[in-house]
């Protein structure tokens, strides 16, 4: 059979396809891809159709959270007020977006209607929560709009200022009862950084020492357990809640000399007297049953519980004799407190001693229920 020559057909046909391919779009795509080297990808047609951008500007973090002070139901606009200052600090909202926050809580504690009925030891009557909360956040925002002021300054001048609105020594607006404890948190949150200038301030200011022992302690740095350890040593022993405010703040410090120190206070022989009957409710004339409760060595138990993981219970965990028994043992970690030697006068004391203190605890909790 002899063979067709193609040479004359294509020479007809490849002049139709390159006057298609100028035509349609797909023709001139295929005779692209036909002329493409192997290996490459065609080209892309770009669409001729054009997006209409939308003209409303998306709502801010700020946007939303106004919104959400204005709209939310009255019921439930205190919970958000509640969270404001979070809310403020994830938001790291500026003077002039707090201003903005500020005029629509303004109307809020002074208009808003909503109350709730509230129970009291004088008894029930109704309260403007709302405004209440308005109110502290107002007070908060207030106290954020000067930390805002001082934190473009230098650190040794920034917590300068902080110190003297800790110390009343500079006005910290309506209620500068709230100063000390508010800027406190500001020290905080500059961290270890703050500690060397903390130290010095607070030696200067003994008034102010249970503040700058709380902000030194949520810091955590190490170079301030001395100056701790010494305000619990010159701390007056009958001032028992300024002693048991130290020692609470001493936890975080798992170290030797913290535990000697505390194991130490256990013996505190400071002790408040109540009485039982009278709390439970007896008629007016019972015979007195006195009940003893040493608050410094319930507040160090804790403490040292915290600090070591020994957890023994009221019985041993109170006891001075177990705490120091266990300091002196050449192997902590198998203390046993029931094997530590008593005499029988010891034996008894230790039981009234838990037996009061178990008195003393249902005696607290029947005040808050009376």
């Amino acid at each position: 059979m002899g063979q067709l020559s193609l040479s004359p057909l294509l020479t007809v046909c490849l002049p139709v396809v390159r006057a298609l391919s100028m035509q349609d779009p797909l023709a001139a795509s295929s005779e692209g891809l036909v002329n493409q080297p192997r290996g490459t990808q065609p080209p892309q047609t770009e669409r001729s159709a054009t997006t209409t951008p939308d003209p409303t500007p998306k709502p801010t973090p700020l946007d939303a959270l106004l919104k959400t002070l204005r709209s939310t139901r009255k019921e439930d606009r205190r919970e958000h007020l509640a969270r404001l200052d979070v809310t403020a600090h994830k938001l790291s909202l500026n003077n002039e977006q707090i201003d903005r926050v500020l005029e629509v809580l303004r109307p809020i504690r002074d208009n808003d209607t909503y109350q709730r009925l509230r129970d009291g030891k004088a008894g029930s009557r109704l309260v403007y929560e709302n405004r209440r909360a308005a109110t502290a956040a107002i007070e908060v925002l207030g106290f954020r709009k000067l930390a805002n002021d001082l934190r473009p300054l230098p650190l040794e001048v920034r917590i300068d200022n902080i110190v003297q609105f800790i110390e009343g020594r500079a006005s910290a607006g309506d209620n500068p009862s709230h100063a000390s404890s508010w800027f406190g948190a500001e020290l905080y949150r500059i961290g270890k950084d703050a500690v060397p200038f903390i130290l010095r301030h607070a030696e200067q200011a003994p008034d102010f020492h249970l503040t700058y022992v709380r902000t030194l302690a949520q810091i955590g740095d190490q170079r301030a357990i001395d100056f701790i350890l010494r305000t619990l040593r010159d701390a007056p022993t009958e001032k028992t809640n300024t002693r048991c405010d130290i020692i609470r703040w001493l936890h975080v410090f798992p170290e030797q000399r913290v535990i000697e120190a505390l194991v130490q206070a256990m013996h505190d022989n400071v002790r408040t007297v109540g009485d039982a009957r009278a709390r439970q409710g007896v008629v007016p004339h019972h015979e007195r049953y006195p009940v003893r409760h040493y608050p410094v060595r319930t507040c160090t138990a804790s403490a040292l519980s915290q600090v070591t993981g020994n957890h023994w219970g009221i019985l041993f965990s109170e006891d001075p004799k177990t705490w120091t028994a266990w300091l002196a043992a050449e192997d902590r970690a198998t203390f046993d407190p029931t094997q530590v030697p008593r005499t029988d006068e010891e034996v008894v004391t230790l039981v009234e001693n838990f037996t009061f203190r178990c008195t003393w605890e249902y005696m607290r909790t029947r005040a808050w229920e009376t």
